[in-house]
């Protein structure tokens, strides 16, 4: 996809660059002029039947694991 506007917003998910003969995926990649914004969105699966809290400490405090 090549941007020809300057001043359109374009936001694409799970986004491949290729330039050089070298690849990057990005989950989110946003244009907003002539600016790019890449955000890589980190995930963790939590089996919630283990633990009622699973993210939180005995204090009720997100856990050091977790931040």
């Amino acid at each position: 996809m090549r941007f020809r506007q300057t001043g359109e917003t374009v936001t694409l998910f799970e986004a491949t660059l290729i330039f050089d003969r070298k690849l990057a995926r990005v989950d989110i990649l946003r244009k907003q002029g002539n600016e790019l914004e890449l955000i890589e969105v980190k995930a963790k699966l939590v089996d919630s039947s283990d633990e009622a809290h699973p993210f939180r400490g005995a204090r009720g405090n997100i856990t050091a694991d977790w931040r």
